[in-house]
């Protein structure tokens, strides 16, 4: 952690409304400095669970034995005791504070340590004393797994893109960098600023459109600001970084890093715009498919309606007569006779309508086919029972008066047994017609 930053003033007022940060810092240390954990009739403050369990192997310790030392390298009791604190005072104990809170709390929930009563209450209102005071100065707060360390940065659109689209190494690298706890130190920032231009080097579009300058400038820069060499005195020394203040250098270096900021935002574009196109293309695929399949289903619709129409007879469905009606038309007697020829020519198309595809027939000239067809067969019938009762009269007239009651007796039993035959084939016909009209209906709701 930085001890060495310049003081700049924070100023006692916030706009109009005056605003104590010596109290602030005192609100949070004090509950920094309450009770965290109980064990028994044992209390703990954070610091002091944090010496006894995790301090010796946090990554973060900086080479110090304990917190103690820690707070003693960067003045932590000189900070609370000055009436009137810089923002870099305010911005290194906010640091301390934080790194030393998160520590304890994500060793203690990994540990999941029993038997421990823990104040969620003082470390929820400390932690959030903590996040108001570092929005008030404009600060947010990123992790480093690698390094366990939380880093103040400023807010910033672009530092923020470049955070969340980068890999974790040039992650890490840029959140550093844009850290309070390097902002002074140039020996730092040149080493961060040296490995991002190895990784930037490795670009492949570096020598694509307006990414040539872009890389060229960043290349110069690397190689004539100090950072790949020395160019301040030997054979490398150019005058103008010679001449330049370690103050006026840091400025200069931030550019360099806004610069390797900008390359690598442009480079992770490129991803981001390839897998764009790639949804694009998909989803332009996706509907022009759907746009066939509706085009192919509602032309598949309107054929449907056109084909009862053509199908069968070929003769149109007549205006208001009911499809499914079971009532067979009246057809005049003399057809048998006058219109034979066409019965050959109507049972030939009624077998090509079986034969269709059920959705292709028309299911009236099915039906009046089949009434036509019916009351010729009872036609013939009654024809062929009443040649058979003057045949049996005649039969008759040639017998004896001995054999008359028994001709009559058989013409009897030959009239009942017609009564019945056409009892019968009247059964059959209504029989018939019922069947045909179920038939239609089937029909009917299949074909809907």
């Amino acid at each position: 952690m930085r001890t060495d930053s310049e003081r700049v003033p924070v100023g006692a007022s916030d706009g109009d409304v005056y605003f104590d940060y010596h109290d602030a810092l005192v609100q949070i240390h004090m509950l920094f400095e309450s009770t965290i954990l109980t064990y028994g009739f044992k209390e703990y403050t954070i610091e002091n669970f944090v010496d006894k369990r995790y301090f010796s192997d946090w990554k973060g310790n900086e080479n110090c034995r304990d917190t103690d030392e820690m707070r003693h390298g960067i003045n932590i009791d000189g900070i609370l005791g000055n009436a009137d604190p810089t923002k870099n005072e305010v911005l290194i104990f906010l640091q301390y504070t934080v790194n030393i809170a998160e520590l304890f709390r994500r060793r203690y929930n990994e540990e999941k340590t029993p038997g421990f009563q823990f104040n969620l209450r003082t470390y929820t209102l400390l932690m959030s004393k903590v996040r108001d005071l570092l929005i008030r100065l404009g600060y947010e707060l990123k992790y480093i797994p690698s390094k366990e360390v939380l880093y103040l940065i400023r807010t910033d659109a672009a530092t923020d893109a470049a955070i969340e689209s980068s890999e974790e190494q040039v992650r890490d690298m840029i959140i550093e960098y844009s850290s309070y706890a390097v902002s002074c130190d140039l020996s730092r920032k040149k080493i961060i600023l040296d490995s991002l231009g190895k990784i930037v080097e490795e670009y492949d579009d570096n020598q694509q459109g307006d990414n040539i300058e872009l890389f060229g400038s960043i290349e110069f820069m690397l190689r004539n600001f100090s950072i790949r060499r020395d160019n301040t005195e030997g054979a490398n020394r150019n005058d103008f970084v010679a001449g330049l203040t370690e103050t006026e250098l840091l400025d200069w270096y931030d550019e360099i890093y806004q610069l390797l900021l900008l390359r690598i935002l442009k480079h992770n574009n490129i991803a981001r715009m390839e897998k764009i196109d790639a949804v694009r293309g998909l989803i332009a695929t996706q509907n022009a498919a759907a746009e066939l399949l509706q085009s192919e289903e509602a032309a598949e619709a309107a054929g449907k309606n056109e084909e009862p129409r053509t199908a069968g007879t070929g003769q149109a469905e007549p205006e208001g007569e009911n499809s499914d009606s079971t009532d067979p038309a009246s057809v005049p007697e003399v057809e048998v006779k006058t219109r034979q020829p066409d019965t050959f020519v109507e049972m030939g198309e009624i077998n090509e309508i079986r034969s269709a595809d059920p959705d292709e027939r028309d299911r009236e000239a099915v039906s009046e086919e089949r009434r036509k067809l019916g009351r010729r067969i009872l036609i013939g019938l009654i024809i062929a029972a009443s040649l058979a009762a003057a045949f049996f009269g005649a039969l008759s007239g040639l017998t004896d008066s001995g054999n008359r009651e028994t001709d009559r007796a058989r013409t009897e039993v030959t009239s009942e047994a017609e009564t019945k035959s056409d009892d019968s084939e009247k059964a059959s016909l209504n029989k018939s017609g019922t069947a045909v009209s179920a038939d239609t209906r089937a029909e009917g709701k299949t074909g809907s």
